[in-house]
């Protein structure tokens, strides 16, 4: 007599009868002779059940900064590829439920019109088991892809994105909301980055925000901030002449720290509540600039020397079309004059 069978849904036992007619009074309604052998499906089922959430943070977990997505449709499928099992939009919560799902090992996941261009997965997934009568319970996060502050600066304006670098200035009330960014090999300028968390010089960051262009320049606009080391790195500026630093040493230094040594004041003037002067070591002009919350004790005039100033490269576009830089000092013992 051969082995009862299985299959992966359920379930099968083999009732065999030998006598001349039996009826079944147990789970069987019809009536074989001695030579029958049929087999009856007790169907195993379990479910699952779990939640799809927008990691606005990137960490690959759900925390307190994410939100759940609503509408979304989750794919359930066998192990082996194929067709899908059962598919579920998620409710206004961003919840999911399968019900009476049979005994097995399965692939879930969101549907990949769901990630489109935009989108990635983020965090565990994949594999999930179905056990009888054990509800199995999950998470599904969606994210927005990492790039690197250089692909960031090459990336097409609009995608919205996470990327990672070191501060290079504290996020200060500036017009702008400027943090400006050092990643492996390129400088990056972030704009209207929100207050909270605060961000102080040093810090290792993940911004996320939208690909974009400030003057002319590669920016990242509307960015939400994560701090993920504080004060990681002190970042170090790099020594440049004044003419450098007007065109950025031709773009190469966009968004960067910098520091001009021993430049004459050429002139010198108020902007709205800012002082804008301009200073040549023999190289070439660039204009500095003095935000006034930043509280200089000094204005530097026509004939002093700027012995030192350290600040970030800005974009700046004349109107015309014309882009140079500006030097934002960064804080007032940054700033060193002689008469």
């Amino acid at each position: 007599m051969s082995a009862p069978t299985r299959n992966a849904g359920g379930r099968f036992v083999r009732l065999v009868r030998r006598t001349a007619i039996l009826c079944a009074t147990v789970a069987l309604a019809t009536c074989m002779d001695a030579t029958d052998v049929e087999l009856l499906q007790i169907t195993a089922t379990g479910s699952v059940a779990g939640e799809v959430y927008l990691d606005l943070n990137g960490t690959g977990q759900p925390d307190a900064g994410d939100q759940p997505l609503a509408g979304v449709r989750v794919v359930l499928s066998p192990l082996a590829g194929g067709a899908a099992v059962a598919e579920e939009e998620t409710d206004a919560e961003g919840l999911f439920a399968f019900n009476e799902v049979p005994v097995g090992t399965y692939e879930l996941d969101v549907a990949q019109e769901v990630l489109g261009d935009s989108l990635v997965a983020a965090g565990p997934r994949g594999r999930i088991h179905v056990a009888l009568d054990e509800p199995a319970e999950t998470v599904l996060g969606v994210s927005f892809p990492e790039l690197t502050i250089e692909q960031v600066r090459d990336a097409a304006p609009g995608r919205r994105v996470f990327t990672t670098g070191i501060a290079l200035n504290p996020r200060q009330p500036f017009s702008l909301g400027q943090v400006f960014l050092k990643g492996a090999g390129a400088y990056l300028q972030a704009t209207d980055v929100e207050r909270d968390p605060e961000v102080v010089v040093g810090d290792s960051v993940r911004f996320l925000g939208r690909t974009g262009v400030r003057d002319g320049r590669p920016a990242l606009t509307d960015v939400a901030p994560l701090v993920l080391v504080r004060q990681a790195q002190v970042p170090s500026p790099v020594e440049i002449s004044t003419g450098d630093a007007a065109d950025a040493d031709d773009g190469a230094l966009d968004a960067a720290l910098v520091r001009i040594r021993n430049a004459n004041v050429v002139d010198g003037e108020m902007v709205g509540n800012d002082y804008h002067f301009t200073a040549d070591d023999g190289s070439g002009a660039v204009t500095v600039v003095l935000y006034s919350f930043l509280g200089f004790g000094v204005q530097p005039e026509t004939g002093d020397l700027v012995q030192v100033a350290t600040g970030m490269l800005a974009p700046h576009d004349d109107g015309s079309g014309t882009i140079g830089w500006r030097l934002l000092v960064r804080a007032a013992q940054e700033l060193v004059v002689a008469p």
